[in-house]
């Protein structure tokens, strides 16, 4: 029997965020698995036709207010709970620490499966840098909760890794010693080129400046 995944993320294809193409390429390293896609995108679909990957959508309100975000984490809880009552996975894989009162609903027995990984400043320095009543709310429960229940966590990149056990762990060496942390960093989809496109006078250089908005002007400082 093959072994099953249960990945759980937010923006999915066609959405193209940085989330969403960055979920959405991880996924083409799972070809060895079935894999069960759990989304908060309502018009989730895959790319191109897959026997191994499935979606499910959870409900969603648009409203921004402190009842959208309770209605949404305990919609996302109740599919999360349904699924996992389903089917014997061999791992869940869930998406940033940004939905904090979604993964402080899981019950602590279930993290021995569970990976949450970290992917960018929204879950890490905007929840404990910026005002906003859903980041002091997700900086609680990071700290208050999840932390006693997480067992494994990893990063797109080192340094989120080591600002999570500086934040959510507040550097207590004991705490820290009793997690599992690694990075898997970003994965993206490479076309194979014919061999004359490879060759160095084919080659361009590339700049690339990041987000031109208010929050790109935020995550470089």
């Amino acid at each position: 029997m093959a072994n099953r995944v249960l990945y759980i993320c937010s923006d999915f294809y066609p959405l193209s965020t940085g989330y969403s193409n960055a979920f959405y390429n991880f996924l083409d390293i799972l070809n060895d698995y079935e894999v069960d896609i759990l989304t908060t995108t309502g018009s989730a679909k895959l790319k191109r036709e897959s026997g191994n990957l499935r979606i499910y959508k959870s409900a969603t309100t648009d409203k921004l207010s402190s009842l959208g975000y309770i209605y949404n984490s305990f919609s996302l809880y109740k599919n999360y709970k349904r699924l996992a009552r389903q089917n014997n996975y061999n791992l869940i894989f869930i998406e940033t620490f940004d939905e904090a009162l979604f993964l402080s609903l899981i019950p602590a027995a279930d993290y021995s499966k569970i990976i949450v990984r970290i992917h960018s400043t929204s879950e890490t320095e905007y929840t404990y840098y910026f005002p906003g009543k859903k980041n002091c709310l997700n900086k609680f429960l990071q700290q208050r909760i999840i932390a006693s229940k997480v067992i494994n966590i990893c990063s797109t990149n080192s340094y989120h890794n080591e600002f999570m056990k500086r934040k959510m762990f507040a550097g207590n060496i004991f705490k820290i010693c009793q997690k599992n942390f690694f990075t898997i960093p970003n994965t993206m989809e490479l076309p194979s080129l014919p061999e004359t496109v490879n060759e160095l006078n084919q080659k361009i250089k590339i700049v690339s400046l990041g987000r031109l908005n208010k929050e790109g002007f935020y995550q470089r400082g």
